[in-house]
């Protein structure tokens, strides 16, 4: 941590602002957490929401504004079934 607030400094001193982003909430499809959710993997199911169709993700993305439209137009994946899947969060399945 000391290089880490060292190495900001020197940039501030150089009219510069480190800039860093944590995305947390994203996984890739080829992620082992999402394989495993998609697999029903009982240790990972739980780390996802899994949908048959679009309908509820449509409607909850109605609700959202778009970060990158031109670079990703989803929020979730096409699983191997033909099913949804999305980012899971605190939320039990059901609710």
């Amino acid at each position: 941590m000391a290089d880490f607030t060292a190495l900001a400094a020197e940039l501030r001193r150089n009219g510069l602002s480190l800039v860093v982003d944590f995305v947390f909430n994203h996984t890739s499809n080829e992620h082992a957490w999402a394989k495993g959710a998609l697999a029903r993997d009982p240790l990972y199911d739980d780390f996802y929401l899994i949908f048959d169709d679009r309908a509820m993700p449509d409607r909850y993305e109605l609700t959202t504004r778009e970060i990158f439209p031109d670079d990703h137009r989803a929020r979730s994946c096409r699983s191997p079934t033909g099913g949804r899947c999305g980012r899971r969060s605190t939320r039990s399945r059901g609710t």
